[in-house]
């Protein structure tokens, strides 16, 4: 499940708590059902890519057709999408029956090619919530400053909180670390984008660290052949429960190239277990690493750079990640949705 269904999926779940009933149209990772949610089946093509979206522009049109349909049917209160497809291909038409909330997750290029059909279709909508300022940044242009809305990731501080000691020792012996060495974690989607292979190289660099990589991706099988030479990596292949791992960790090492992130959901989660931040210069997440009082090294191909800086944040001060979370809490995100419902 990718950070964008992992939304939808959260969000939703906490707004039948206030009240909001939710039913998805399509194909919804993640979503609750049997908690009062319901998932509605719908044939749709893939999200857009550059692989599908040839294909899905041709099919677009009927797709909207048959939504249509299912939403008339409905009488909903709210329309919420996500993904450019459904966005630039729906929008319009369903705007005639409810107001529209997009989400944006991601930087939406300068060159995309999609940005005026984006445009067009943004004249339908009510609200665009962007997860960090840069997102928001990228759209200015293609919809009024009046109608974007930056409501940045959160996570549940409750749930996700710092280690005891037990838990700690617990969590290391799982992954066969029983001495003091430094658990280095990685989490995300195994893709090139994501260069999860700097993990690999530090771990080849530093014998003295053990490197955890959690997530599934394109790159699952050349990182699991890179790792079974090397005795200090473990990898975990996907993982509902990510506790444990930040419990263990000593820090997150954040190697995204930056090519339209927004705001990751993992570095919140780590700052919320009390786990230092360290990401590159091209990661697109500099600046929120630094408010959340990780660090970030000027060349991401220099493991030594790494080591420096992993060594020099493990001595940091946990109150900067205490005090950045205080404006990242569940409780407030989910109060910042709730209110753009209830404006509609």
């Amino acid at each position: 499940m990718g950070g964008a269904e992992g939304y939808m999926a959260r969000l939703y779940g906490q707004l039948r708590r206030h009240g909001k009933q939710a039913e998805v149209l399509g194909n919804l990772p993640g979503w609750c059902e049997g908690q009062g949610h319901v998932h509605r089946e719908v044939p749709l093509s893939p999200k857009w890519s550059r692989r599908t979206i040839a294909p899905g522009l041709l099919k677009v049109h009927g797709e909207a057709r048959r939504v249509r349909a299912l939403v008339e049917d409905l009488s909903p209160d709210w329309i919420h999408m996500q993904f450019k497809r459904e966005q630039i291909g729906f929008s319009r038409s369903l705007a005639q029956i409810a107001p529209v909330i997009w989400t944006e997750h991601g930087v939406l290029a300068s060159r995309s090619p999609l940005r005026p059909a984006y445009k067009l279709a943004a004249r339908h909508v009510s609200t665009v919530i962007c997860v960090s300022e840069p997102v928001a940044s990228s759209i200015e242009g293609l919809v009024p400053r009046s109608r974007i809305l930056v409501i940045e990731n959160a996570v549940d501080a409750r749930q996700h909180r710092p280690p005891s000691t037990g838990e700690r020792q617990a969590a290391r012996a799982q992954l066969g670390v029983h001495d003091d060495r430094h658990v280095m974690l990685w989490v995300g989607r195994l893709d090139r984008s994501k260069r999860p292979e700097l993990a690999i190289s530090y771990a080849r660099r530093h014998h003295g660290d053990h490197v955890v990589i959690a997530g599934t991706g394109r790159e699952s099988g050349a990182i699991r052949s890179a790792a079974q030479t090397l005795q200090n990596v473990t990898v975990t292949g996907h993982i509902t429960d990510i506790s444990p791992l930040f419990h263990a960790a000593d820090l997150l090492m954040f190697t995204s190239t930056g090519r339209g992130e927004g705001m990751p959901t993992v570095i919140v989660e780590a700052a919320s277990y009390g786990v230092p931040v360290v990401t590159h210069a091209r990661s697109g997440a500099e600046e929120i690493v630094r408010a959340s009082g990780g660090a970030v090294v000027a060349n991401a191909d220099d493991m030594d750079e790494w080591a420096r800086t992993f060594r020099a944040s493990w001595l940091q001060n946990i109150e900067p990640r205490r005090t950045w979370l205080k404006h990242h809490e569940q409780g407030w995100w989910v109060q910042q949705h709730l209110n753009v419902i209830e404006s509609l």
